[in-house]
């Protein structure tokens, strides 16, 4: 009840006098609450019928006249219907229904909005409604095989999870039960119920055991061999019809290093399978759910302890970015992001390896950001869950668990990927899930097609036998082949027949009665090799395609002159080719397509290739007569002579040549001459003909004191450093940064050249264009890190400043809207310029004449996960600045 002084205070002719020259002025005096209901739990329904009460409440007693508008709309936010307008004369309360009919499977928004005599708005509101396709409610023994799954939560409700067409529940609640020491009741759940109601609704469940097996201090797996054994037996007997036993969650994470030790991992497997196996219920150990594929990692497994485990385990994210092209999973850091592979591709890397030892994968985290972190938004967050269930058991996934099953209140990452909003509405994923469920969760993947750029298209083979050709785009939108025209149906992303008139993002389902001949001919070529190489000048790499029995014409397009590509040999299955780039190949990524040719039919795979240095060096920044150190690293597979020249008069490099191994680190010195000055070019010799240079910057640059910063410009580059002082990633044209300081604190002013600026959120500043600057004394105490992030808010464009103290305080709140910093920006012509002043409150000491500091400067533009990766100053941002203060450069501050 809202309080109003009025009501007590004045008589009843005062108060409607005071209604109604308030209603003269605002329309009503107090506009009725509306409130709209539905008797659909979830707002989903099972015959596409809804029924809507509306109810409209005020606590004035004056008669209003209100007219109710009200629509449907279908999830592309279409109107669809538009109801009849309901006029209301009311005091007090008003109540009404709407009885309407969804006209197909999928999410519908109802909206309804009140409006005043003159037709103004006064208030609105809109609901939800679901029609899913119908789906199959199977026993244990048929589900066993589904990959469909989701992860849950202690209050799961099976029975709409089951009709979503979820066959598994990766239940994260068994972290209570644990080594099984408290029994079946823990935190008032009693987890034999709960095994049998999932069961009778239709779901398996894979207990998750997360962290319930680390040591005390986090750091490993516990190694005490009968405490092991004792806990899997426990659990096992304790629930004796569950098939596995998931022994943890991302439990790496906590682990030095974000990493597992190989030997104790291994260690902890082999007792927790002799605890099963002497329970005696057949349940076998699926690895903890990592949050990557570690391919490393998973061969040592496989190499030593395979017999010990059934499945591998691993999670993937790709944030905003679509399945078929991210080379970056948002679940791990930045640093953990530079190995140029598609995601898909490292999927099938690992998942291969797994099958040559017997052993499923799973991939048991997978899903989409709705409103928080990477969000991605309802509709794409539909779009890409069939997409990425398919692609990831074509690449040889045996089970995918989205994540979550419901969103989870707060705003972290994840919290709303959920198939259930945090409202309790069922979202269109789940009408989509529903679909691709219903038609191929017991169906076998036949191969794949190739129709065009920017397409997929799957082949899936169904229990009858007919086959199923499940076809996308990326991104754009592509006219329908003549061979799906001949289809005997085709099928919304929903379920829904449609006519099949264009080819989109949304999947689509096409039905056969049996396989198109030219289809039949190319759809198990495949390419074995990666989609993505890392190849240097003077070498090649090696092209692999699985052809079976068949001897298609090969060849590459788009081929560029400083790549050739040798013929084509035929052995065992596979066709095999060699490219070879030139010595004097330029450095950067190379785009083609490989293709096969046969009678009527072409089959493209398009692959990129990152011709990258053969040398990457590290080097420390140098001091005019004194000796700097410098690590190199050879990246051929093949050992070299390398030779070394410095600019005359520079200094000279120790030794002058050098006998380097692959992938072998060698370190050698750079003496400066007192007449070394700014950034010298050091020339590399190679005996295999190829030839490189790099930067060696100086140890220190200089700050001069500027009051008049508000005529300091980025641009003017003889204030401040260029491109070649920073790390920087994804950039296409060179940053430039001023740098000056006064008495208020650090004056930094930024020309960053970035084309279609990504609107960025300060909690996940590192996935967004961004500037860094990390500061330290002289010492390299008293570090800082401070980031800025352009975030584009009603059509404007501003600079959000904040401190990532974690880098330097364990346990510190970072600040992520550093109110102590001073920002401006502007974005046009696809430049950013920027200013900022940190406050000397903010900085590790007082500014001053002579004063020396060590620093480091980042940016980062362009999409985030950016693919390209240029090392700068002082080196490689996952290296470099993030190993300490001191692998920063210096500045001297002057007047």
């Amino acid at each position: 009840m809202r309080y109003n002084p009025l009501r007590h205070s004045l008589s009843r002719p005062a108060i409607a006098f005071l209604f109604l020259c308030s209603a003269a002025y605002n329309g009503f005096a107090d506009a009725p609450v509306l409130t709209v209901g539905s008797p659909l739990q979830n707002g989903l329904t099972e015959d596409g019928k809804v029924q809507v009460f509306i109810k409209l409440f005020t606590w004035d007693s004056l008669e209003q006249n209100i007219k109710i508008s009200h629509s449907l709309y279908d999830w592309n936010g279409n109107e669809i219907e538009n109801f009849s307008g309901i006029p209301v004369k009311m005091s007090g309360e008003w109540r009404g229904k709407q009885d309407f009919s969804l006209p197909k499977y999928g999410t519908f928004r109802y909206k309804i909005e009140l409006l005043d005599q003159d037709g103004k708005k006064i208030a609105g509101q809109d609901k939800s409604f679901t029609w899913m396709i119908p789906v199959k409610i199977y026993d244990a023994a048929k589900r066993f095989s589904s990959p469909i799954g989701v992860n849950t939560h202690a209050w799961a409700n099976w029975k709409l999870l089951s009709r979503f067409g979820i066959h598994w529940a990766r239940d994260y609640c068994w972290q209570w039960i644990g080594k099984g020491e408290k029994g079946h009741m823990v935190n008032g759940e009693n987890f034999i119920d709960r095994v049998k109601s999932a069961d009778e609704a239709g779901i398996s469940t894979l207990p998750c055991l997360q962290k319930s097996f680390q040591t005390p201090d986090k750091r490993k797996w516990i190694e005490d061999a009968e405490q092991i054994r004792s806990s899997f037996k426990r659990v096992s007997e304790m629930f004796p019809s569950l098939p596995y036993f998931e022994i943890g969650n991302e439990e790496e994470s906590a682990f030095p290093d974000h990493c597992h030790e190989a030997k104790n991992y291994a260690n902890f497997v082999k007792n927790a399978a002799k605890g099963l196996d002497e329970a005696g219920k057949g349940a076998k150990i699926v690895l903890s759910g990592d949050c990557a594929p570690y391919y490393e990692l998973i061969k040592e497994m496989l190499d030593t302890s395979a017999n010990s485990f059934s499945a591998i385990n691993y999670h993937c994210y790709t944030g905003t970015i679509p399945p078929e092209i991210s080379m970056g999973d948002v679940n791990v850091g930045s640093e953990f992001r530079n190995e140029f592979m598609f995601e898909l591709d490292k999927f099938r890397r690992i998942n291969e390896l797994a099958a040559k030892y017997g052993k499923e994968a799973w991939l048991t985290e997978t899903g989409w950001d709705v409103t928080y972190g990477p969000a991605v938004g309802e509709k794409l967050q539909t779009v890409y869950l069939p997409r990425m269930y398919l692609l990831s058991r074509a690449s040889g996934m045996h089970k995918i668990f989205w994540y979550f099953d419901t969103d989870q209140k707060g705003t972290i990452k994840f919290s709303s990927c959920g198939l259930i909003d945090v409202n309790g509405n069922v979202r269109p994923s789940a009408a989509a899930l529903a679909a691709l469920s219903n038609f191929t969760a017991f169906a076998k993947f036949a191969g794949s097609i190739y129709l065009g750029d920017d397409i997929v298209c799957q082949l899936w083979e169904c229990e009858d036998g007919k086959f199923i050709a499940a076809v996308w785009t990326v991104s754009e939108t592509h006219q329908v082949s003549k061979e799906l025209l001949k289809a005997s149906k085709v099928c919304d992303i929903f379920g829904n027949e449609a006519k099949a008139d264009s080819i989109g993002p949304e999947i689509g389902y096409f039905f056969f009665d049996a396989i198109p001949d030219a289809w039949n001919q190319q759809r198990n070529l495949s390419l074995s090799s990666f989609s993505a190489f890392t190849a240097f000048p003077g070498t090649s790499v090696e092209l692999v395609l699985n052809v079976g029995d068949m001897k298609p014409e090969l060849g590459i397009e788009n081929c560029p002159k400083s790549l050739s590509c040798a013929p084509w040999i035929f052995e065992n299955g596979h066709a095999k080719a060699r490219i070879s780039f030139s010595k004097d190949a330029e450095a950067g990524i190379y785009k083609c397509k490989v293709f096969a040719k046969g009678d009527g039919w072409i089959k493209k795979w398009p692959i990129e290739i990152k011709l990258s240095p053969l040398l990457t060096i590290d080097s420390e920044p140098y001091s005019a007569d004194s000796l700097s150190k410098m690590k190199m690293r050879l990246n051929a597979k093949e050992p070299m002579t390398a030779e070394f020249l410095a600019p005359s008069g520079s200094g000279d490099v120790f030794p002058k040549s050098l006998e380097l191994k692959p992938e072998t680190e060698t370190e050698l010195e750079f003496k400066g001459s007192e007449k070394a000055d700014g950034i010298l070019e050091i020339g590399v010799k190679l005996s295999n003909g190829a030839s490189q240079k790099f930067l060696l910057r100086p140890n220190k640059i200089s700050v001069k004191k500027d009051e008049g910063f508000a005529e300091l410009k980025a641009e003017d580059v003889k204030k401040g450093v260029g491109e070649d002082y920073f790390v920087v990633n994804g950039l296409g044209e060179k940053p430039s940064a001023g740098l000056s300081w006064s008495e208020k604190g650090l004056e930094i002013a930024i020309r960053l050249p970035v084309k279609g600026l990504i609107s960025g959120d300060p909690a996940w500043f590192w996935d967004h264009s961004n500037f860094e600057i990390f500061l330290a004394d002289q010492d390299g105490k008293n570090g800082r890190q401070f980031f800025f992030v352009p975030v584009l808010s009603d059509g404007a464009w501003t600079l959000k400043a904040g401190e990532w103290k974690k880098r330097f305080e364990p346990g510190a709140e970072n600040i992520l809207d550093d109110k102590r910093c001073s920002c401006s920006m502007s974005y046009e012509k696809d430049t950013v310029n920027a200013k900022i002043l940190i406050p000397m409150e903010a900085l590790p000491e007082k500014i001053e004449a002579g004063r020396k500091w060590r620093a480091a400067l980042a940016f980062q533009a362009g999409k985030p996960m950016a693919i390209e990766r240029r090392a700068c100053w002082p080196r490689r941002k996952h290296d470099g600045i993030l190993d300490g203060t001191g692998k920063w450069g210096m500045i001297e501050f002057q007047d």
